[in-house]
């Protein structure tokens, strides 16, 4: 069995879509759900951004995925960690969690599948987790609209073009960008992923913050490792 341990829990990610990966624990890290009860995570492959938004808060938290591989390793993954009282995974697509119309969440997060109509991959359990063909943005941003609470959050990581093209999709469907964070691989590059938050109510003014991952040396920042301190084992 191979996985990932953090300072409090272990993922396992054999058998999942997606493994452990940067933009899956930077996502869970960055997104506020101190106060949050009730969670969406969408698309959560071995499980790690939920367990990440466990740890950091008392929600209830309940964890969908297309890939039913997927959704019972998170299930184990959950099970083991100290939080799994309060964590659910569930195999269901999205558009079908929407016929529960008992469902409310303060907060939903996705790390969302990005690439269109571009070369695939052999493995079809991977392109389903990274190709938008199962779920558009048109779709993440109108069942978002539909399942948050009117104080309620999406926050979503995208590659910064798809980021634009998901931020005029959302407006559409009556979502603002509140927060981003632009994260740059090294200092005087520019930033290839975008954190974002969005609000249902109308934003006039965005707020907007950076965060650089590595030195020119390729040693890890310091605001990086303060920002990951509480989960990576080695900071």
């Amino acid at each position: 069995m191979t996985g990932f341990q953090f300072k409090q829990f272990y993922v396992a990610h054999d058998h999942s879509s997606m493994r452990v990966g940067t933009d899956a624990v930077l996502l869970g890290v960055a997104a506020r759900v101190e106060n949050a009860e009730n969670i969406l995570d969408v698309g959560t492959g071995c499980g790690v951004i939920a367990l990440v938004m466990a740890q950091k808060s008392a929600a209830r938290i309940t964890a969908i995925d297309i890939d039913r591989q997927s959704a019972e390793e998170a299930e184990k993954n959950f099970a083991a960690s100290p939080w799994g009282h309060r964590l659910k995974a569930v195999h269901t697509p999205l558009q079908a969690h929407l016929a529960d119309l008992h469902a409310c969440y303060d907060v939903i997060v996705s790390n969302p599948p990005f690439f269109q109509d571009s070369l695939k991959a052999p493995d079809e359990v991977r392109n389903r987790a990274r190709h938008n063909d199962t779920l558009s943005y048109e779709e993440l941003a109108g069942a978002s609209y539909r399942l948050l609470t009117g104080k309620g959050a999406l926050w979503i990581i995208l590659p910064i073009n798809e980021s634009k093209k998901f931020e005029k999709i959302a407006r559409d469907y009556g979502l603002f960008l509140k927060y981003e964070l632009l994260i740059h691989p090294k200092p005087g590059r520019e930033p290839n992923r975008r954190i974002m938050e969005f609000v249902t109510i109308a934003v006039e003014h965005s707020e907007t913050e950076k965060l650089i991952i590595r030195e020119e040396n390729h040693e890890f920042t310091r605001e990086y490792k303060e920002f990951t301190s509480d989960f990576y084992l080695h900071f």
